[in-house]
């Protein structure tokens, strides 16, 4: 068990020094476990809100968009 938690911290420390999110990473089930006791904030579901004016909304939807697609 303890050599499980050693492999995944430090496949944890390679992402995170990629500069990726733990939660893209490739990972199995028992894994994901020793994740979650982590308490990563990185390895939780994102949500992106958007706020805009009606008078404007297509041009800021579109804009949103790309910014998005670009975080990713």
């Amino acid at each position: 068990m303890e050599i499980t938690v050693a492999i995944s911290c430090l496949q944890v420390k390679a992402l995170l020094e990629e500069g990726k999110d733990v939660r893209l990473g490739d990972w199995k089930a028992g894994d994901i476990e020793i994740l979650n006791s982590f308490q990563l904030l990185t390895a939780k579901p994102v949500v992106y809100l958007v706020t805009f004016s009606l008078s404007r909304k297509i041009v800021w939807l579109w804009s949103a968009k790309v910014h998005i697609v670009l975080c990713m």
